[in-house]
């Protein structure tokens, strides 16, 4: 008692503080007449517990038969609860319905995907049976890559399930029930594909980081030197936090460009930063931080004079911006939107700036689109830059350099080579994840669920 005790108390403030704050959040729904997305689930379970099927087509207005349910492996308790009585009602109507999943793909977790709803289905939902249907042909990848899963999984499987069998005194069917159907047919004849894998030992010289990054990027090079362009090669990793790491190694020690999502974001351009600032400084002309970016960046970047803020915050601003910018300034508010975007990209040379085009077409695009709903009112424009546009995106083959994305972002099927570094992270739950549990005995049940960390202390 005294262990849990401690465990609980490690998150009760927190978890007292996020019940303040959802009391917070259902006031202001309350008063504003709006609900928060996340809470469907729970309304609905709500709405449709005890409840029969007629009588929920009676309350939405429509019926209906037949159901597809994708990627059912993230299906959550609450979702399966949701939609299983009306699954149910079309079954009973002779109207079939068709689930699509594979448990080995369940990477959902934070949102309560529970993939052993799919894995314990069987053969029958309630009384009506199943039929199954294993896709084992690969029309996808080529062949030696099949050749390489087909060989892998089913070996990591028993030896996982040795471990556990060492560990419980028994198989672990749950694991062995999921990998059953892990081998795939070959739909492509030829023998096409390459996987190379490289276990690094541990050097006194030289960090497993720095290790990992050099082979990496000596694999690129092979790659590039092979005729694979870099725009085809993307690196996979599990955390968005070695995002940077591997992007500033190889700035420094490489001639290849990585790129990541970030770098596809409107924001991420120089040319649209610099526009951008001109508009502020025309808004409002006591601006002195977007004056001197808009300065430092065109002495610097457009006009290559490698001056240093300290210099340009000394003298005066307006030396070092265009002359058309400093004497047209007053001409320059007056001007529609559009053109006047056009007439600074003029001014500040944008179009004389590397790499710039992909991101300053895109812009325009999105301007003409806005003012098609939208007056050329700079302020009203300068907020909706703020809070909508500059998260658009351009797309990714404009760009020149290796993509570098999460594993829970891409699959990396879409290019042609695909890098894995790091590929060390353990099975189990990382640190400072949380559990969320129900207390079954005194004084503890008296809260229906808490956090915990999980961690060793949990044993």
């Amino acid at each position: 008692k005294l262990n849990t005790a401690k465990i609980l108390r490690e998150n009760y403030r927190s978890y007292a503080l996020l019940g303040d704050l959802y009391n917070k959040i259902k006031q202001i729904c309350d008063q504003e007449s709006i609900m928060v997305l996340g809470e469907t689930k729970n309304i609905l379970s709500t709405f449709v517990n005890d409840s029969n099927a007629p009588f929920i087509y009676e309350k939405v207005g429509n019926r209906y038969d037949y159901y597809m349910i994708d990627e059912f492996q993230d299906t959550s308790r609450m979702q399966w609860g949701n939609f299983k009585l009306l699954l149910n009602e079309g079954l009973s109507q002779g109207a079939d319905s068709l689930i699509v999943g594979d448990v080995k793909q369940s990477i959902y977790r934070w949102r309560s995907g529970d993939w052993t709803i799919l894995n314990g289905l069987k053969d029958h939902i309630g009384p009506f049976p199943i039929t199954e249907k294993t896709l084992n042909t690969n029309r996808r990848s080529e062949a030696r890559i099949i050749q390489f899963n087909n060989e892998i999984f089913p070996s990591a499987c028993q030896y996982l399930n040795g471990i556990y069998k060492q560990e419980q005194g028994k198989d672990c069917e749950e694991l062995l029930h999921a990998y059953k159907d892990v081998k795939q047919e070959i739909a492509r004849k030829e023998e096409k594909g390459s996987v190379k894998l490289t276990f690094l030992e541990k050097k006194e010289d030289i960090s497993y980081q720095e290790d990992t990054l050099q082979h990496l990027a000596e694999e690129v090079k092979h790659m590039v030197e092979q005729g694979v362009k870099v725009n085809n090669m993307a690196i996979l990793v599990r955390k968005n936090g070695i995002i940077p790491v591997v992007a500033d190694y190889f700035d420094k020690h490489t001639p290849y460009r990585v790129v990541s999502d970030e770098a596809f974001r409107l924001d991420a351009s120089l040319a649209i930063n610099m526009l951008m600032d001109a508009l502020r400084y025309l808004v409002n002309d006591e601006n002195p931080v977007a004056q001197a970016q808009l300065a430092s960046a065109y002495q610097n970047e457009v006009l290559h004079k490698d001056i240093d803020l300290n210099t340009l915050l000394l003298g005066d601003l307006n030396d070092y911006l265009p002359t058309a910018f400093i004497e047209e300034k007053e001409s320059l508010r007056l001007m529609p939107l559009f053109e006047l975007l056009e007439r600074l990209t003029g001014i500040f040379q944008l179009s004389e700036i590397e790499n710039q085009d992909a991101y300053l077409f895109s812009f325009h695009d999105a301007v003409t689109e806005y003012l098609q709903k939208h007056s050329s009112e700079l302020t009203a424009f300068l907020q909706y830059w703020e809070e909508k546009l500059c998260f658009k995106t351009i797309p990714s083959g404009e760009i020149d350099g290796i993509r570098i994305l999460s594993i829970h972002k891409s699959k990396g099927l879409e290019f042609h080579t695909v890098f894995l570094p790091f590929c060390d992270w353990k099975l189990e739950n990382e640190r400072s994840s949380y559990i969320w549990c129900t207390p079954p005995e005194a004084p503890f049940n008296e809260l229906q669920l808490l956090p915990i960390t999980y961690g060793p202390t949990l044993n």
